[in-house]
């Protein structure tokens, strides 16, 4: 991920969850999706505390609080939602790095044929 030029390292859960909320921007993934889509169904975690700590990491990445979203957004008892505009574009004409303002995240996350980018 890229934010003003410089690159910001996401831990492998903080990303995974990125990009469940980037694929479906606008609506609510709910923390069943997210269980299943991050740790399967056969894995057995302490999934509040671990979905909780993962969404702050992610949250920390993107200068986003919870009190006052930019990005990410509780929807109580039900999930996140993705509440920034998100514009998906080819795989060969994105850029590897965007230009995007101090206070938008800069790089994407998105289907393995195409990428992401946050206006």
């Amino acid at each position: 991920m890229w934010r003003s030029g410089r690159r910001i390292r996401l831990q492998n859960l903080p990303f995974r969850l990125l990009e469940a909320l980037l694929e479906h921007p606008g609506e609510i993934v709910t923390r069943k999706e997210l269980q299943l889509r991050l740790w399967g169904a056969e894995t057995t975690v302490d999934f509040d505390h671990r979905l909780g700590i993962a969404v702050t990491k992610l949250r920390e990445a993107l200068s986003d609080s919870a009190e006052n979203p930019r990005f990410i957004e509780t929807v109580p008892k039900q999930g996140y939602r993705f509440i920034a505009p998100v514009q998906a574009v080819e795989a060969e004409t994105a850029p590897q790095r965007a230009s995007l303002p101090a206070e938008a995240p800069t790089d994407a996350a998105a289907a393995a044929h195409q990428r992401t980018a946050w206006v």
